[in-house]
């Protein structure tokens, strides 16, 4: 088959995935989407369990993510999932939820269990912004190389100090990045701040799957392809090996491929077609593991949706709570309430030999110290667990990612035909996802339209 006959192959259909041959398939290019689930949307998607959407991870989103608003408005589900519904933030302090508000300094400030002095040292965050501004971009955040050479732990103690580390900067971290204060580059603290400082955090009225089937609904997907091999023909294109759960080995052949999966998975499928540059880049990627105990309430504990966080010092196995009272038509049931409880990380590894029911209940009665009684309206139990569920970014991370992405301008000159989408490139975040299959997308558009 000629090389310009084939289709363009996009290996995985999470949001990077999706995004990516969204815009492929608007630009009039021939596009399918592989992947090994049956259902779209990846880690970020869930189920529908008795009405109510669980997903293996917190569904919640800045309101100033604007690429997957701009997302939702083309795939033609505003009206479901939006308007957004804003949630009230909460610190743990002392064993009781204290309300915060992080829109602004004075606000952080007040965070239950800072001082003056800490509300004094804050000060100086709009400074190092502003100083750093130019280098801060969440498109393009290989850009913030220069700054990758310090811990988000000693940037936080040198300004800031240990108490600030402790009470805001760590569990702001642990929440939306994962990984550790020591290890995490300030550049990932730098840029979640960024994110949440461009709007409210917020849920959609309904279920990331309503997005993720929307938008594969007009895709060309095929379900239950698990690439194996990719390797790369001597006329231009390539050849994917593919394990199908229907019907065993099955190859298909690409002028292009987007490999909109995770960076472990990206060195083991595409090894052969990588340069060293690409491979010392990828093989160091880590993800950090994730647990999440939903609970299904009969009734709901909250009017409005409330997140808490809770600092490591308050010693609970719980990072962050989820509380999201429901309503006709939206993620849980009208009167009904679901609860997210966020497992610490080490927690969980530190029971790694523990069955997960006997793991689940200590969460649970963790949180009844927290609110007590809440966990006598349960309906329903899912223990969630994912190994590959955060990119951590540790320091040296963002110049290995300035490193790959200098690369490619010059690899697709030689006429290499392989892009890259995913969460380790951009950032943990669903709006990152959508930037990343944007970007993977617009190279490989631009490319298209080269003449031979």
């Amino acid at each position: 088959m000629n090389a310009e006959a084939r289709p363009i192959l996009v290996v995985g259909g999470g949001f990077a995935g999706l995004s990516a041959a969204w815009q492929l398939r608007a630009a009039g290019l021939p596009v399918v989407v592989l992947e090994q689930a049956a259902k779209p949307g990846g880690r970020a998607c869930g189920e529908r369990i008795e009405g109510f959407s669980v997903e293996s991870r917190l569904p919640l989103v800045s309101s100033g993510a604007s690429r997957l608003r701009n997302f939702m408005a083309a795939v033609g589900v505003q009206e479901g999932l939006l308007p957004l519904r804003f949630v009230s933030m909460a610190h743990l302090h002392r064993g009781r939820p204290r309300a915060v508000k992080i829109d602004s300094l004075r606000g952080l400030a007040s965070t239950p269990g800072l001082g003056l002095r800490d509300g004094f040292r804050l000060l100086r965050l709009p400074r190092l912004l502003q100083r750093y501004q130019a280098k801060l971009d969440l498109e393009f955040p290989e850009r913030a190389a220069a700054l990758d050479y310090r811990s988000v732990a000693d940037f936080a103690r040198l300004y800031f100090g240990s108490n600030v580390l402790d009470r805001w900067v760590a569990p702001t971290l642990a929440t939306a990045s994962g990984g550790s204060p020591e290890d995490t580059s300030r550049v990932a603290f730098l840029l979640q701040w960024l994110r949440e400082s461009r709007g409210e955090i917020a849920l959609p009225r309904a279920g990331w799957e309503a997005l993720a089937r929307a938008a594969a609904e007009r895709l060309s997907m095929r379900y239950g392809f698990a690439a194996r091999e990719i390797v790369a023909l001597e006329d231009g294109g390539y050849r994917v090996a593919c394990e199908v759960a229907t019907s065993g080995a099955q190859t298909l052949e690409a002028r292009a491929v987007v490999l909109a999966i995770p960076a472990p998975a990206v060195c083991k499928v595409a090894g052969s077609c990588l340069s060293l540059t690409e491979r010392d880049a990828l093989l160091p990627v880590r993800y950090a593991p994730e647990a999440l105990l939903v609970l299904g309430l009969d009734r709901a504990r909250t009017g409005i949706p409330e997140f808490l966080r809770i600092p490591k010092s308050e010693s609970s196995p719980i990072q962050a709570v989820l509380s999201e009272p429901g309503f006709a038509g939206g993620r849980v049931p009208n009167g009904r309430g679901m609860l997210m409880l966020q497992a610490r990380e080490d927690f969980v590894s530190a029971r790694a030999g523990v069955a997960d029911d006997v793991v689940a209940k200590e969460i649970e009665a963790a949180y009844e110290q927290i609110d007590p009684g809440a966990t006598g309206t349960v309906r329903f139990r899912r223990w969630l667990r994912s190994e590959l569920a955060v990119p951590c970014f540790d320091v040296g991370s963002y110049r290995r990612l300035a490193r790959f992405q200098k690369i490619q301008p010059e690899l697709r000159r030689e006429g290499r035909r392989l892009y890259f989408a995913g969460d380790y490139l951009q950032g943990p975040d669903l709006d990152a996802l959508v930037v990343s299959g944007e970007r993977a997308a617009g190279a490989l558009i631009a490319d298209e339209r080269l003449p031979a």
